[in-house]
């Protein structure tokens, strides 16, 4: 064979061996690739049984796998992902010896399903500024809405500013490209706009823990995140596969059709009608415990201030019992110290029974009754 032509044929091999499907095979990729724990890992991520953040909507790959792992490693992960229908929110930063532009081209496959809205893919050095001008048009056509990528690709150009928009503009779909799920939201940071929960949900007792919980139990996706050892239906020892808790079971047959959207500003969250009860029940809760708070404070401050007043006006009321009588206080207000209930009851004297020496008294409550107004301003006071 000439020179050259062997010369030709080296360059050809060392342009495939740089393709991101066609290693050496001697290369350790295949130990990672055949090994039991990636094999499970790639079978539970393509039937959705995968135990990871959020009942199985936020895969932080690296948790799984190596960040040294090559291009097939990663080639295999994305292939699993499109068949994957649970994954909220990816992470695949920092693969920088497995991490090409055809992976990128593979990315934007599996985004263009549109079950994926929430993507960090920074510190990925292999990849190239064309790939990336060509994935910020793929974005165009997913549900991406929010996202973090190494910005050092794109220094000198437009290119950041382009995917910004683009997220923008999915963020502000109406209406919305992909519902959010609450557990997802609570879980992922390290975007250039990270989600946030909408305010009924910030301010649920309990906080986000308790809330991602009753989302879970309230919503049919996340009880389908809870199998373990197979896909949905899966029969095992020749019996159907049991779906999660009791209450995802209650809940799963009918939640898909009565679903309810709210809005907060640029995001959207997808709320069962389960989890929607829940929510008005615990704001119902916080509204009657912060009213009894207030009328607690209020009824203190009250009867510090009757207090004070009883004390002033002692040496009048004395001088009108000693020239009138028990008339003498008739059309008075009093407070009345009831210690069976530990409370000041509040009322005005409407008239003086002389034959029984009692008054008789009108509380403010509409309700009547003839007592002895002696005892001074620990029991009875004058206002």
């Amino acid at each position: 064979m000439p020179l050259s032509a062997t010369k030709a044929t080296m360059d050809t091999d060392d342009a495939q061996a740089k393709l991101a499907g066609n290693r050496p095979k001697r290369c350790t990729e295949s130990r990672t690739l055949e090994s039991p724990a990636f094999v499970d890992f790639i079978a539970r991520l393509r039937n959705n049984t995968l135990e990871c953040d959020a009942g199985g909507k936020v895969l932080r790959l690296k948790r799984f796998i190596s960040a040294n792992s090559g291009p097939k490693v990663l080639h295999e992960v994305l292939e699993a992902l499109t068949e994957n229908t649970t994954v909220e929110a990816l992470y695949i930063q920092n693969f920088e010896s497995g991490f090409f532009d055809e992976h990128l081209v593979k990315l934007a496959e599996v985004l263009s399903l549109k079950r994926i809205w929430c993507l960090n893919v920074g510190e990925n050095f292999r990849t190239t500024l064309g790939a990336w001008k060509q994935f910020t048009e793929d974005l165009k056509d997913t549900a991406v809405s929010h996202m973090y990528a190494s910005e050092h690709h794109f220094i000198g150009t437009d290119v950041k500013h382009r995917m910004k928009a683009v997220i923008r503009e999915t963020r502000n779909a109406d209406p919305p490209v992909r519902d959010h799920s609450l557990e997802v939201i609570a879980q992922c940071g390290n975007m250039w706009y990270n989600p946030k929960l909408p305010m009924w949900a910030r301010e649920m007792k309990g906080g986000t823990g308790s809330l991602v919980e009753r989302q879970q139990m309230a919503s049919a996706d996340s009880s389908m995140c809870q199998l373990t050892g197979g896909a949905r239906g899966e029969a095992k020892n020749g019996k159907a596969k049991k779906v999660g808790t009791a209450a995802a079971r209650d809940v799963e047959s009918f939640l898909l059709s009565k679903r309810r959207t709210f809005r907060d500003g640029k995001r959207t969250v997808r709320q069962t009608e389960a989890g929607a009860a829940y929510v008005l029940l615990e704001s119902g809760k916080r509204k009657r415990q912060e009213k009894l708070k207030r009328e607690r404070v209020a009824m203190k401050r009250r009867d510090d201030e009757g207090l004070a007043l009883s004390k002033t006006n002692q040496p009048i009321v004395s001088e009108a019992l000693q020239l009138k009588g028990g008339a003498g206080v008739v059309g008075w207000r009093v407070r009345v110290w009831w210690p069976d209930e530990h409370v000041w009851f509040y009322g005005t004297v409407r008239s003086f029974h002389s034959d029984e020496g009692k008054h008789l008294l009108e509380y403010e409550d509409g309700d009547t009754q003839q007592i002895s107004l002696s005892g001074g301003v620990e029991k009875v006071g004058f206002l």
